[in-house]
């Protein structure tokens, strides 16, 4: 019995310290900042198969794109920054994403899944899979055009592979 409640502090302890030192926040030492959404984009039949995420971030005094990726075996956080049009374009792709089907059930034995998390008013994630897929058919566009124009933006270096 001893052993298990350990286990559990250790576990309780190392969470809040994962959760407190979290990196992938827009403001260092605020677990709060979020930012304005996070895309995850998950790629079946790669070589790491890992998810690359994107995180929005808008401040008073600046703008710009959060990439969490594998690069050389680790994840690295990196930020690019944005511009006034830049920022735009990702907020109009964002505010279309939410008149996409979000009934769309298409599913295959392999591809990609893209997910979109985001706190309007209310928590929001929507999973859809390889949105490249019939996209316009499926009614998931805009979605689709949100994590390729994240996904440019990112300006991987080709070691990424190709987005699908």
């Amino acid at each position: 019995m001893k052993w298990l409640i350990l286990v559990l502090l250790a576990a309780v302890t190392s969470s809040l310290a994962y959760a407190k030192d979290d990196p992938f926040v827009c403001v260092p030492g605020n677990n709060a900042s979020k930012g304005v959404f996070t895309f995850e984009i998950w790629r079946a039949l790669t070589i790491d198969q890992d998810t690359t995420s994107f995180r929005l971030c808008e401040l008073s005094s600046k703008s710009f794109l959060m990439v969490k990726a594998k690069e050389g075996g680790k994840f690295k956080i990196r930020t690019v920054n944005l511009d006034a049009e830049q920022l735009a374009t990702l907020k109009s792709l964002y505010q279309a994403t939410f008149a996409a089907n979000f009934k769309d059930d298409t599913f295959g034995t392999d591809g990609s899944t893209w997910c979109l998390e985001a706190n309007r008013m209310n928590y929001l994630k929507v999973c859809f899979w390889t949105p490249s897929y019939n996209a316009q058919r499926r009614g998931i566009a805009a979605f689709e055009a949100l994590g390729k124009a994240l996904w440019d933006l990112a300006q991987f270096d080709g070691s990424n592979g190709e987005l699908r």
